[in-house]
């Protein structure tokens, strides 16, 4: 399905080689979240690399080096847990046709999310301790507002971690219904030009 790749200053990621023209940087969560994103996004059309890094810096490190070896179209960013706030910031310095986030941590790093980000779509989970379906649904709209393509989703009775098909709180049917909905947003959003 895929490969280590070496990115520099000793940092390696997982690139799936497909035939696409388009490429899809999955950062952020557990190596075990970072397969299943592979597996659920691992479509002809899409090229993906996939790293553990969740700062800016490893973010555009990640988006530089899969566009210069593979010179690929435009890239897409899926980004779980606290991977958030790097994609985000990515998005004030490269465009970001397209950035899902899979249970942020919070919502505070949304405040200014715009620069050149295109489309955002964000997951959360229905319960624990971090935010309201209320507070959600606030900040989705505050951003529809302010002009930004979003779309955020809530799943009631998963909780944070449901998307790590390793962890005590994988949540099987929540996650197959992240993936469908990430793979029909990417996939759109990179075919839209924006």
């Amino acid at each position: 399905m895929g490969e280590l790749v070496a990115l520099g200053d000793g940092a390696s990621g997982y690139l799936t080689r497909n035939a696409g023209s388009r490429g899809v940087v999955v950062a952020g969560g557990s190596r075990g979240l970072r397969l299943e994103a592979c597996r659920a996004l691992d479509l002809e059309e899409l090229v993906i690399l996939a790293v553990g890094g969740v700062s800016a810096g490893e973010l555009i490190a990640a988006a530089k080096w899969l566009r210069s070896m593979l010179t690929i179209g435009p890239i897409g960013v899926v980004a779980a847990e606290a991977a958030a706030t790097g994609a985000l910031a990515l998005a004030k310095v490269q465009p970001v046709p397209a950035l899902a986030l899979l249970d942020p941590p919070g919502l505070h790093e949304l405040g200014d999310a715009d620069g050149a980000l295109g489309a955002l779509q964000a997951h959360f989970p229905g319960s624990g301790p971090r935010l309201s379906s209320a507070s959600i649904r606030e900040e989705e709209d505050r951003l529809i507002q302010r002009g930004l393509e979003a779309e955020f989703f809530v799943y009631p009775g998963a909780v944070p971690g449901f998307l790590d098909p390793k962890g005590p709180e994988y949540g099987r049917l929540a996650a197959r219904q992240v993936w469908e909905r990430v793979e029909i947003f990417i996939l759109e959003a990179l075919d839209t030009p924006r």
